[in-house]
C-alpha cells in the first residue's frame, strides 16, 4: 500500500511538473497549448497542489518509504512550487506597478460575477441568411429611468470557423452589471466556400437590428462599443474602423482582446511552433493567400483602415500568446499615433491567448479593470 502511494505521488508530481513547464516553454502542439493556457492562469492552484505533493513526498522520504521515488517526487513538486510562486509574484509585481490590487481568493475559488438582477434574453433573431437564421443574446438590468443606456456588442472568437455567441457569458453578465446593455452575437462561420467579408456583413446587420430596436431596449445608439476576442477582435476592428472611414461610424470605441490587425503579416510570420496552422486558417477565412488576394487581406486588416475618425481602441494582449502575436498591436499603434487616435494598451507578459477563460483569474482581473475604465471614459 505504501509503495502504491509513493508511485501515485510520483505520477501526480510528474504531471504537475509537465503542466508547470509550459508556463515558460512554448507548446509544440495544440493539446499542449491548452495545457499552457491552464498553467498560466492557475498559478495559485499550482502552488497549493505542489506544496501538498511536496509535503507528502517528504513524509514518505523521511519514513524511508521508497526513498528514491519519494525524493524524485519531492524534487518535481518543488520545481512546480517554484514555478507557481515565481509566476504569481511576477503578476502581483506587475499589478502593483499599475496600482492594482488583485483578489487572490477570488481566483482560488473561481468566483463568478454577481448578476445584479441582470436579465438574459436568449436567442433573438437579428437576420436570416441562406445558411439559416442568425441570433444574438441580450444581457441587461431592468430599466429604472428614462433615457438610453450605453451598449457593448460582443463578437466571439474561434478562428472564424468555430465559437458561439455567449462563449464568455460571465463577462456579459459582468458588463451588464456595470450598466451596459450587452449584445453577444453569432455570425456565419467560414465553411462551404463562405469567406470574408461575409462575417463582417452579418455584424453590420446586427448593428442595424440593434438600431431598429433601440427604443424598446432602452439603448443609446450614439454610445455603443464593440468588443471582440481573437478572430472576433479582427471583425470588431475592421467594422469600427471601416465605417469610421466612410463617415458612418458604428462604434464609439473598440476593445480588442488578442486580435490580429495585419493579416498579410500574420500569414508571412506565423508564430513558431504554429499550433493552429495559421496560414491554413487565414486561407480558409479569406479564400486564398496574400499573393492571390492582396486587396482582400488589406480590407481585413485594421492597419490599412486607420483615419482621423478612427474610434478610441483598447488593446489587451498576452506576451506569451502562441496564436496571435502581440506584435500585431505593435504594427497598428504607429498608424493610430500618426492620426492622433486615442488608445490604451495592456500587455501582460506571462499571459497566453484566451487568458480570459478564467473570469476570476489574475489576468482576467487586470483585463476587466482596464475594460471598465476604458468604457467609462469613452461611453
Amino acid at each position: 500500500m505504501e509503495i502504491t502511494r509513493a508511485y501515485l505521488i510520483l505520477g501526480s508530481a510528474i504531471a504537475l511538473a509537465i503542466v508547470s513547464l509550459f508556463v515558460f516553454v512554448p507548446a509544440p502542439i495544440y493539446l499542449f497549448w491548452l495545457v499552457s493556457l491552464l498553467a498560466t492562469e492557475l498559478p495559485l492552484h499550482i502552488m497549493i497542489l505542489a506544496a501538498f505533493l511536496l509535503a507528502l513526498a517528504l513524509l514518505d522520504w523521511r519514513s524511508k518509504n521508497q526513498p528514491r521515488v519519494s525524493l524524485t517526487s519531492a524534487l518535481l513538486a518543488a520545481f512546480s512550487l517554484i514555478v507557481g510562486t515565481v509566476l504569481t509574484a511576477n503578476i502581483l509585481t506587475f499589478a502593483a506597478a499599475k496600482n492594482e490590487k488583485l483578489a487572490l481568493f477570488d481566483c482560488l475559488i473561481f468566483k463568478r460575477p454577481a448578476s445584479k438582477d441582470v436579465v438574459k434574453l436568449k436567442g433573438k433573431q437579428y437576420a436570416r441568411r441562406d445558411s439559416g437564421a442568425l441570433y444574438l443574446d441580450i444581457y441587461q438590468q431592468p430599466l429604472l429611468a428614462q433615457g438610453g443606456r450605453p451598449a457593448v456588442i460582443v463578437i466571439h472568437g474561434g478562428s472564424w470557423r468555430g465559437g458561439h455567441r455567449s462563449d464568455f457569458e460571465q463577462y456579459d453578465y459582468w458588463l451588464a452589471g456595470l450598466g451596459y446593455t450587452v449584445f453577444d452575437l453569432d455570425y456565419r462561420l467560414v465553411r462551404n466556400g463562405l469567406h470574408f467579408p461575409s462575417p463582417e456583413k452579418d455584424i453590420e446587420l446586427a448593428f442595424d437590428w440593434i438600431a431598429a430596436h433601440a427604443q424598446e431596449l432602452g439603448v443609446d445608439t450614439r454610445r455603443m462599443a464593440v468588443l471582440g476576442r481573437s478572430a472576433g477582435a479582427q471583425l470588431a476592428l475592421v467594422l469600427a474602423y471601416k465605417t469610421a472611414l466612410a463617415g458612418d461610424g458604428r462604434a464609439r470605441c473598440v476593445v480588442d482582446l488578442y486580435g490580429p490587425t495585419d493579416l498579410a503579416w500574420d500569414y508571412d510570420n506565423p508564430i513558431q511552433p504554429d499550433v493552429i496552422d495559421c496560414r491554413d486558417v487565414l486561407e480558409a477565412y479569406l479564400g486564398g493567400n496574400p499573393t492571390q488576394l492582396p486587396q482582400l487581406y488589406e480590407q481585413g486588416s485594421a492597419c490599412a483602415l486607420v483615419g482621423a475618425a478612427t474610434p478610441p481602441t483598447l488593446f489587451i494582449h498576452g506576451g506569451h500568446d502562441q496564436i496571435v502575436s502581440d506584435r500585431n498591436v505593435d504594427r497598428l499603434l504607429p498608424h493610430l499615433q500618426e492620426h492622433k487616435v486615442a488608445y490604451d494598451y495592456l500587455l501582460m507578459p506571462w499571459a497566453n491567448h484566451g487568458y480570459d477563460w478564467n473570469f476570476s483569474g489574475l489576468s482576467s482581473q487586470l483585463a476587466r479593470r482596464s475594460i471598465e475604465r476604458f468604457l467609462k471614459e469613452h461611453l
